[in-house]
């Protein structure tokens, strides 16, 4: 169902230049990923094939995005509305559902959906398509950076304990959240309330998990 090499040929009709090189690199952290955390199967797939499609509608912009959200009938808040960057995840996960009904599932959409923001009760494929978008090795801002240092750190002594790797990734994606809403605090932006929401998840998840050892 999910055709990898069939989307990495179609992506090129709906980006380019870095935007395209980004998206190949984010497809093949997910691969990485996908091996460290043990995914395999049609989730590896689905995974892969969301990692290309992730950025699809990113190309259009401002009142380009909403009327995309109007045409495919999609449902949005006053956040999503004020915080224009995220607006490629809501557009690009209704998109590939209405191109490529066969080869697509609401799965997949969910992983578009929530690349961005973030949101609370992610599932192991969400969290690695999220956190690969960030680390992937083309990123050069300083947060990605910095990311990407906390999250190889130690990663080598983890990889025969899934429970150890598992918190690893949960506290790795509470850096980004805070990295993340630190930086639209600092240039005066809307921070959506998902990536809150997420990060507050995430944070009692870890504290609950730590007083039970």
């Amino acid at each position: 169902m999910f055709d990898v090499e069939f989307f990495k040929s179609e992506i090129p009709k709906y980006i380019s230049g870095k935007r395209l090189s980004h998206t190949l690199a984010v497809m093949e952290e997910c691969r990485r990923l996908a091996d460290i955390f043990g995914v395999g199967g049609i989730d590896r797939e689905r995974l892969l094939c969301a990692a290309l499609l992730h950025n699809i509608t990113k190309e259009k912009k401002g009142r380009e995005q909403i009327d995309l959200l109007r045409e495919l009938n999609v449902e949005y808040d006053s956040d999503d509305i004020h915080s224009p960057k995220i607006l490629h995840a809501i557009t690009g996960a209704a998109f590939i559902r209405r191109q490529w009904p066969d080869k697509t599932d609401d799965e997949m959409a969910l992983l578009i959906l929530s690349h961005t923001t973030g949101r609370p009760g992610m599932g192991l494929c969400e969290k690695l398509l999220y956190l690969a978008d960030y680390i992937e090795p083309t990123r050069d801002w300083e947060s990605c950076i910095h990311l990407r240092r906390f999250f190889k750190k130690d990663l080598a002594a983890m990889k025969d304990n899934p429970e150890k790797l598992q918190r690893h990734l949960d506290k790795t994606l509470a850096v980004s959240f805070d990295l993340t809403i630190a930086e639209l605090i600092g240039s005066g932006s809307v921070i959506s309330m998902k990536t809150v929401a997420a990060r507050n998840q995430l944070l009692i998840s870890l504290e609950t998990e730590q007083a039970a050892l």
